[in-house]
């Protein structure tokens, strides 16, 4: 399973987005990052929040930088499974996952940007039962990458 961030605006949410990636067994995430929130190294006190939000997880998942977001689906293995706030996408609990779908999330506010998504296999929603919205982007990744995993990935119960 893999995950594909499409320009995320808050830095923290990325952190959070570690700390998932990293406790549920996923080492990498791609990235396309024009607003430069990764880099190579921190002054001490983002490092000292970094370390708090993602309690250090940020260090141990490996952020691939994508330049080119249209050619790295285009060219990706397995499905782009995008996840929008639509009803009319698939629901996540009856869409079926496989072992080497791109799981695309767009930046907070923003979503995924129309020519990423018009590029994606496939349209997933969480279902939602109150009146908010949507979720933030840490959140909603956390929720479908689970389930993905869940589905798909036998040392899950």
């Amino acid at each position: 399973m893999n995950v594909f961030l499409d320009a995320p605006r808050d830095f923290e949410h990325v952190c959070v987005i570690s700390r998932t990636l990293e406790t549920l067994g996923v080492g990498r995430c791609y990235v396309y990052d024009p607003h430069r929130l990764i880099r190579p190294s921190y002054g001490k006190s983002r490092t000292r929040r970094i370390k708090v939000v993602s309690a250090g997880a940020f260090f141990r998942v490996a952020f691939e930088r994508v330049e080119e977001p249209e050619a790295f689906l285009r060219t990706s293995p397995g499905r782009g499974v995008a996840t929008v706030p639509d009803r009319n996408a698939e629901p996540l609990t009856r869409f079926s996952f496989r072992p080497d779908d791109l799981l695309v999330f767009g930046s907070e506010g923003h979503g995924i940007r129309p020519e990423l998504l018009a590029l994606c296999d496939e349209r997933v929603t969480i279902p939602q039962q109150g009146e908010t919205q949507s979720l933030n982007l840490g959140v909603a990744m956390g929720i479908v990458l689970f389930e993905a995993l869940r589905q798909t990935d036998p040392r899950l119960p």
